[in-house]
């Protein structure tokens, strides 16, 4: 599955895969506990996951990513989280009403992503974060930013 981001720069599809291990490792790592930053554009970005047209301000996407990008700098992949809502996802089961996290190493889970575990978030990260940045790059304060769930075409095999 792709996520196609529009601003008035242009419109990126970005791999799904990418967003949702971001998200999930902000949910663990940065959301977690009292008077932690709240990352409401990026949580967002799921509804648009689950089929529905979203529109946000491009610059609160921008900023949350870049705080995103700078506080998870240096996390290995070894140590990323993964949310029950992604696990889900990734199995095909319904999506859970509630919300969580866990290391996905610990628990024996695959990362919607494959890398090895040596490398960094950040790195595994980076087309989807450079993308979304040269997207809202010179936004102005009420400019919004279109993303929507773009599922890939089936093959004639998957077709019958």
């Amino acid at each position: 599955m792709q996520l196609m981001f529009k601003t008035r720069r242009g419109v990126q599809r970005l791999d799904w895969a990418h967003y949702a291990v971001l998200r999930d490792n902000v949910q663990h790592y940065l959301e977690s506990g009292p008077g932690r930053a709240s990352f409401k554009a990026l949580h967002e970005v799921e509804r648009a996951v689950d089929g529905e047209i979203r529109y946000l301000r491009a610059l609160d996407l921008r900023r949350e990513v870049q705080l995103a990008w700078c506080a998870l700098a240096r996390l290995p992949l070894a140590e990323s989280a993964i949310s029950l809502r992604t696990r889900a996802l990734l199995m095909g089961q319904r999506v859970p009403l509630v919300r969580g996290t866990l290391n996905a190493r610990t628990q024996g889970w695959s990362l919607p992503v494959v890398g090895d575990d040596t490398r960094t978030l950040q790195d595994i990260v980076r087309p989807f974060v450079e993308a979304l940045l040269l997207l809202t790059d010179l936004a102005a304060p009420l400019d919004d930013l279109c993303v929507m769930r773009v599922d890939a075409p089936r093959d004639a095999t998957q077709q019958r």
